[in-house]
């Protein structure tokens, strides 16, 4: 199994199933965190209060303190849209 995030999706789902791949589409959610101790425990236990799982998630690495960007599959994607943004205003 090989997950991609492109640009065009239906350009590149096309371009996959004529070369004979077996295509399954996700909808993701991509969050920009700072690389610091405890970002990543404050967004997910957001989420676990707001009764939203996480299925998947994989990042970008980075230096400390830069920024990173976390690929997140979860099970309510417009709750999740919700809490990060009430993350971000806090």
């Amino acid at each position: 199994m090989i997950r991609i995030v492109v640009s065009e999706p239906n350009k590149c789902k096309n371009l996959l199933i004529s070369e004979g791949f077996y295509v399954i589409e996700a909808d993701i959610i991509a969050v920009e965190i700072t690389d610091v101790n405890g970002q990543l425990a404050r967004l997910t236990q957001s989420l676990t209060r707001a009764k939203i799982n996480i299925e998947y998630t994989y990042g970008s690495s980075t230096r400390s303190g830069e920024k990173m960007h976390l690929i997140l599959k979860v099970s309510d994607l417009d709750k999740a849209y919700q809490v990060i943004a009430a993350i971000e205003e806090s």
